[in-house]
């Protein structure tokens, strides 16, 4: 396995915005089929779903996402926690000042998106 592919997945999964688990599995294997003209031994998606409410009194998901991904016997595995990023982002000074917050590099899944690609 290419680390071109591992990016491929942590570029899916840290660029989700909403969707599930299923759709973002479809998604990663026909982007996979498409950009590499590759079918992977495994690439599945597993999700957990789990809600709160947030200050405006909303239900927010807060599950994961872990997706795997199997090449010629090697196994990579990325899991994204909304749950620990929601409280994370919560907690920042500009969270609930900044009309911006989530398309800036100061979300919790900014952090984690650049703490793993950099590790690949």
């Amino acid at each position: 396995m290419e680390v071109k592919h591992k990016k491929f997945i942590v570029d899916y999964l840290f660029g989700l915005i909403e969707g599930s688990a299923n759709g973002l599995e479809e998604a990663l294997n026909d982007e996979f089929l498409l950009d590499f003209n590759l079918v992977p031994e495994k690439l599945e998606v597993k999700g957990t779903n789990k809600f709160t409410i947030n200050e405006n009194g909303s239900e927010v998901w807060i599950g994961t996402m872990t997706v795997t991904l199997i090449m010629d016997g090697e196994a990579f595995k990325v899991t994204r926690n909304w749950e620990e990023e929601y409280y994370f982002n919560i907690k920042h000074p500009d969270y609930l000042i900044d009309e911006d917050f989530y398309d800036s590099h100061k979300t919790y899944a900014s952090v984690k998106y650049r703490e793993i690609m950099k590790s690949l």
